[in-house]
């Protein structure tokens, strides 16, 4: 059920943000948003995780009200997510670098690039009659 409530109230965030972000009329929303409101039953408004959602429509509102820029529902959340993805990423590459160092064996460049390539199914090939300042091109992902 949760489930359901969430992509409900995501949806009704987002129109709810559509309509505040141009000049909104706050008496048709307020309106609107209590209307929405007591349609739904005592037993679900009484869940923290149904209170919240309203709370953050009310939240979006008063920042419309107090003339402040709306920030778009989600946002916040998406750029923590980014940036927590991108921190990970870098971890792994440098507990990587840790294990090459580690092995003690000198690993060329085209060495490290091929066990990276390796590791995360890019494929890293030379390109046929492909060649700069005398040294072989290689094919790297998708990118020549």
């Amino acid at each position: 059920m949760l489930h359901i409530m969430d992509v409900f109230f995501g949806k009704w965030q987002e129109v709810l943000y559509q309509w505040l972000c141009p000049k909104p009329v706050f008496q048709e929303v307020y309106n609107c948003f209590s209307a929405w409101r007591n349609l739904i039953t005592l037993e679900l408004a009484s869940t923290e995780h149904i209170r919240s959602w309203l709370r953050a429509g009310l939240d979006i509102m008063n920042q419309a009200a107090e003339g402040s820029d709306v920030v778009q529902p989600g946002l916040r959340e998406n750029i923590s997510y980014l940036s927590a993805c991108e921190q990970r990423q870098f971890q792994a590459t440098a507990a990587q670098a840790v294990r090459v160092v580690d092995v003690g064996v000198d690993l060329s460049l085209k060495e490290v690039i091929e066990v990276h390539a390796q590791e995360n199914c890019l494929f890293f090939k030379p390109k046929p009659g492909r060649m700069q300042d005398g040294h072989q091109v290689y094919g790297f992902g998708i990118l020549a």
